[in-house]
């Protein structure tokens, strides 16, 4: 009901979204999958035959908890940054998502922008029964190389 894709830089992914219908309406599901992306920070290859600067990598563990039941819904990321060299970056623990029983999509409302569409966690279910689901994450971070901010995008 979902697929992969690779791009430049990271994976994208597509599915088949489940009906609103076919939400559950009970019951307490646990989702766990990766994170494949890409920093606006690059780096030098040294080995490279044809260019210098490679976008770092945003790799890492992704779980979701849905209580169908109540329509609550947490998320914990634990990302890492691939500058040829990994490193991990701080996690994100039970963040909540805004998410309403029936619903098949959820999201992470920015606090900076709460009715903007630009969410730093959005998803949605797919397949029956939303046995799967996929999503995107943006994610902002201190680099570990020099202390600056830096941006992560989600797939897209």
């Amino acid at each position: 009901h979902t697929n992969l894709a690779a791009w430049s830089g990271g994976s994208t992914a597509f599915g088949i979204a489940t009906k609103p219908e076919e939400v559950p309406r009970e019951g307490i599901f646990t989702y766990a999958g990766f994170l494949n992306g890409r920093s606006e920070e690059t780096f030098v290859y040294a080995g490279a035959w044809c260019c210098n600067d490679f976008w770092g990598g945003i790799v890492g563990e992704v779980n979701l908890i849905f209580d169908f039941s109540s329509g609550s819904a947490t998320i914990t990321v634990q990302p890492s940054l691939d500058l040829e060299s990994r490193h991990a970056l701080p996690a994100i623990v039970g963040a909540e998502l805004v998410w309403s029983q029936g619903n098949p999509s959820f999201r992470q409302t920015d606090a900076n922008n709460p009715q903007g569409a630009d969410h730093p966690i959005s998803g949605v279910f797919t397949g029956p029964g939303a046995e799967e689901l996929i999503g995107g994450i943006r994610l902002e971070y201190l680099s570990p190389i020099d202390g600056s901010r830096k941006s992560a995008w989600r797939p897209s």
